[in-house]
């Protein structure tokens, strides 16, 4: 194909070292193609919001498993826990996790929490080659939408979890 003189080829730059160019950048595929600023603060924009969706798959993996537990305790005939007044969540848990020992997952909680795995790990990897455009902007928007989500989706923590070792997060792709 012959480009005439008047559309010059939109080409991706490829940068394999630290960089702040933004027109002619590419992002993960060549149909992803930065022309200009409006582009630019468009991708941005959608970058950021992928970190911020990073972060709630991951609350929402954490929310997943709890539910999951807590359903599968009260099966076992678990009323409420000790000293507990109602059978919340949190007291069937601790009160009773030792005792259950291994058990087996329903076939639908399996199936969504594999979704929700297979969900968080491609996002994980998709925002990992953002950072191999090593262009210092679009780094910069994935770490924002990490930290706003982390803001927004982590506002509460379990002290006895972290306190006791049973904190889950780590800062790693997935």
């Amino acid at each position: 194909m012959h480009a005439s003189a008047a559309a010059p080829m939109r080409r991706c730059a490829m940068n394999m070292l630290w960089n702040t160019q933004v027109e002619n950048t590419c992002v993960v595929f060549r149909q992803w193609h930065i022309g200009n600023i409006g582009e630019f603060i468009a991708s941005f924009i959608a970058i950021l919001l992928l970190g911020l969706l990073f972060e709630y798959l991951r609350v929402a993996q954490v929310k997943m498993e709890k539910r999951i537990a807590a359903r599968m305790v009260k099966e076992r005939g678990v009323e409420h826990a000790p000293g507990t007044e109602s059978p919340g969540e949190e007291a069937l848990l601790l009160a009773r996790a030792s005792r259950m020992g291994v058990a087996r997952v329903p076939m639908y909680s399996r199936v969504v929490r594999a979704l929700l795995y297979a969900s968080s790990t491609a996002l994980s990897a998709f925002l990992m080659l953002v950072f191999m455009t090593y262009n210092a902007y679009l780094i910069l928007a994935v770490v924002i939408g990490a930290g706003l989500g982390h803001f927004i989706f982590e506002a509460n923590i379990d002290p006895e979890a972290i306190l006791f070792g049973v904190n889950t997060k780590g800062a790693v792709c997935h």
